[in-house]
């Protein structure tokens, strides 16, 4: 093995979605990472799109469960080739991919030191809820929550396996540093999802900060968000990493 490539600190960056997937393409958040001398794995976890339907429709209704054992298989293949080092790894996301941060850090304890969630959605009933009433056409209103009820679960028959992905609600399992940023013209998820987040998290004596920025969107697109989101986040990598 390459001497350069062995026991690096690791950040893990799952994709947003989680219908969505990662490939070879330029990613500013990774290749900006990376170039720092972080080892970045982007993980195309059950659910993911581009694998067949049996592999997307896996990942329904898995939010705080196989999706988070598939990133945590993929972390601990990279450990066991001796690519990362297993005392410096953080998770980072964005949308989906900052619940799944909170999430690992969450469900999954002792594996990562440090989560960044970015728009990150931490309160799956809120956001159910929350994207039906803002449909106001009955028959797209209906398609809506079928793809809510097949997805993530049933809001009116589900409500424990929703609460039981809802990172909001499981903060005293959290034990590591944790940074929310978030853009407060998200136009996807609400910035009351991080507010929520960092609430449940102070109320549970953990290690939290909230970066709100005026502008950029879900997508980070506007008014310096991007450039502000690298900068913070290689702050708080350097801090704990």
């Amino acid at each position: 093995m390459d001497g350069e490539l062995k026991n690096l600190p690791l950040i893990v960056y799952p994709h947003g979605g989680p219908q969505s997937r990662d490939w070879l393409a330029f990613d500013p958040l990774a290749q900006y990472w990376a170039s720092q001398g972080y080892l970045v794995f982007q993980p195309n976890f059950r659910g993911s799109t581009g694998y067949g339907k049996a592999f997307e429709e896996a990942g329904y209704q898995q939010y705080g469960g196989r999706i988070l054992d598939d990133i945590e298989s993929g972390i601990r293949a990279l450990i066991k080739a001796g690519y990362a080092d297993p005392d410096r790894i953080c998770v980072a996301g964005m949308s989906f991919g900052g619940y799944a941060a909170v999430a690992m850090a969450a469900f999954k304890p002792g594996l990562v030191k440090c989560a960044i969630s970015i728009n990150g959605l931490h309160d799956l009933p809120f956001r159910i809820t929350n994207k039906l009433k803002d449909v106001k056409d009955r028959e797209l209103r209906f398609d809506v929550r079928d793809f809510f009820d097949r997805t993530v679960g049933n809001i009116d028959t589900q409500r424990d396996l929703l609460e039981r992905h809802s990172t909001v609600l499981h903060a005293a399992s959290v034990n590591v540093p944790i940074l929310l940023i978030h853009a407060d013209d998200d136009e996807n998820v609400e910035v009351e999802h991080s507010i929520r987040m960092e609430a449940a998290l102070k109320k549970a004596g953990k290690d939290v900060q909230l970066i709100r920025l005026p502008k950029g969107g879900h997508s980070l697109k506007t008014g310096g968000a991007l450039r502000t989101t690298i900068l913070e986040s290689m702050q708080f990598f350097r801090a704990h990493l």
